[in-house]
């Protein structure tokens, strides 16, 4: 009875935290966001209501009349983002605006970021020249009824940014309160999860601001990048934290989608935190909770695009049989993405080239590669021969020889182990071309990307860019995909040839999309293709039947 009541006591007191004030969002995000839909500024502030979204950050001297118009259609002002340049010029009068504009407006709280420093003085030197200014400021708001807190800024030369920083600054001024901006503490280097239990007690808002996991400096819709989200939430939340999260997408070119994805899964993951405060679980239940609610629909599709291998392909019980050739630890084996897949996937430590020195003890290091691979003019495809000796691969063209290689992965995916089977295969390709929608826009098109396609045997991207972006269209090639655009000047002889042959694939594509659908009655799973972002099921493929019935008369 006294474990029962425990139990019972530590969920009360969980649901008993105080519930966050509201989401809210930059004001220039708004702003940002009806100039890049070409609408009103009254449709942005009535889409983010829709989303849960009621609160604005206004930022002094950036776009003041929007802010005051978004407030006119029933946002509320969580603070006022205010920049002071107090190790220079410190303008006095600056600051009396500042706090006038913050009252006016309704705003309880100012976040300051208190300037930046010259390259000829030092921080510490120019922190000194600012403390006693700072110290004036804070009197100032003080006297005007206001609160005044700073945030861990992204700027080398900022006088507070680091985790040391925000914690010489709290120390200096009681009366300072801080800005968590999850994002930023990556900037210094710093654990954002040690700054959050840190600073809790003196946290006083919140920018959610999400890292792109390959490239840090950017910022990306809050629970899809790096920065661990739902785990600073469950902290902040379980802390008593019970003020404005602000979201923070500073350099979208989709402003009204990041916003709206980043409210859902800060939603998302609120909601996981209440559940799991109510069941009082403190363990693996909360975890699993969290990412399960926070996870918008095929979220994890993201992070399976830019993986090539899956690791733990290798079936520890099986062993190689009678006259199968086996791959071991220092085979060369002539090409680099082959020998990350033995290595990620089954467990071999194997070179593209020949080994210079044993991967591990007793290995297998040959003066011949365990593989080799030639172009020859064959007919299109490859022959792959499998000895005691080793594999030789002869491809007619450089893509048809990475797809031997794949095929000998898919190969030892299926056996559980590095082993092949003695023999001669010769495979041809089916379709002249296999081509796939690419529908993550040029910036996120990486070499990981088009290796993860090569790897699914498409040849071809189709992409809808704007020809002026040449970094693009170099990406692309330097992926060895072909880049096909439409002849407009075809004579009209090749327009119906082109037509019927369009037509002829269309009834073969009808014919196997009508095949499929018993497949996916039996298991749904099959509507799902993991090199696109498609949502499977047999909704969108009943869709695409009758359209296709529709458009070929069929």
């Amino acid at each position: 009875m006294k474990l029962i009541t425990a139990i019972l006591t530590g969920a009360m007191l969980l649901t008993a935290t105080a519930e966050i004030q509201g989401l809210s969002v930059f004001h220039v995000h708004l702003v940002e966001m009806a100039r890049q839909r070409g609408v009103p500024l009254k449709t942005a502030a009535e889409a983010v209501k829709s989303w849960g979204i009621d609160g604005v950050d206004l930022w002094y001297d950036h776009h003041e009349s929007a802010g005051e118009e978004l407030l006119s259609y029933g946002l509320k002002p969580a603070t006022v983002i205010a920049f002071m340049d107090l190790a220079g010029t410190n303008d006095t009068g600056r600051a009396d605006r500042i706090i006038a504009y913050t009252r006016r407006i309704g705003s309880p709280r100012i976040m300051l970021v208190p300037g930046f420093f010259p390259k000829e003085v030092s921080r510490d030197a120019a922190w000194r020249t600012a403390k006693p200014r700072l110290a004036d400021f804070l009197a100032r708001a003080a006297k005007a009824g206001l609160e005044v807190n700073f945030e861990d800024f992204d700027s080398e030369r900022v006088l507070v940014g680091s985790q040391a920083h925000v914690r010489d600054a709290l120390a200096d001024f009681p009366s300072l309160g801080h800005v968590l901006d999850t994002g930023n503490y990556l900037f210094w280097h710093d654990d954002v999860l040690s700054a959050c239990d840190e600073f809790l007690p003196r946290i006083r808002h919140v920018h959610l601001k999400d890292r792109d996991k390959n490239a840090p400096v950017k910022s990306v819709a809050a629970g899809t990048g790096s920065i661990p989200m739902r785990e600073i939430l469950r902290r902040l939340k379980r802390g008593g934290y019970a003020g404005w999260l602000t979201l923070e997408c500073f350099g979208s070119t989709n402003m009204w989608e990041d916003i709206r994805r980043s409210a859902k899964n800060v939603r998302a993951a609120l909601g996981a935190n209440a559940a799991c405060a109510e069941a009082g679980d403190y363990g693996l239940v909360e975890s699993d909770l969290l990412q399960t609610a926070a996870e918008a629909e095929y979220d994890f599709v993201a992070g399976e695009l830019d993986r090539v291998h899956r690791e733990g392909m290798r079936d520890a019980d099986a062993k190689p049989a009678p006259g199968e050739f086996v791959f071991s630890d220092g085979m060369a084996v002539g090409d680099e993405d082959f020998a990350d897949y033995l290595k990620t996937s089954m467990g071999v430590k194997v070179c593209a080239a020949r080994c210079a020195a044993p991967t591990t003890v007793g290995a297998d290091v040959r003066d011949s590669p365990a593989v080799t691979a030639v172009i020859s003019p064959v007919a299109k495809g490859y022959t792959v021969e499998v000895t005691a000796k080793g594999v030789k691969i002869v491809a007619s063209d450089e893509f048809q020889k990475h797809q031997a290689y794949y095929h000998l992965e898919d190969l030892m995916n299926l056996r559980g182990g590095p082993f092949l089977k003695i023999g001669k295969e010769t495979r041809s390709p089916k379709f002249e071309h296999r081509m796939i929608h690419s529908g993550l826009y040029n910036r996120r098109i990486s070499e990981r990307y088009l290796e993860n396609m090569r790897h699914h045997g498409f040849d071809t991207l189709l992409l809808c860019v704007n020809l002026r972006d040449v970094k693009a269209g170099a990406n692309i090639v330097e992926g060895q995909l072909h880049f096909q655009r439409h002849n407009a000047a075809a004579d009209e002889a090749t327009k119906t040839a082109e037509k019927a042959e369009i037509f002829r694939l269309a009834r073969l594509e009808y014919d196997n999309a009508k095949k499929t659908v018993p497949l996916l009655e039996a298991d749904s799973r099959l509507g799902f293709a993991r090199p696109m972002k498609y949502k499977g099921g047999l909704k969108p493929l009943r869709f695409k039947l009758k359209a296709m019935e529709k458009l070929y008369d069929l």
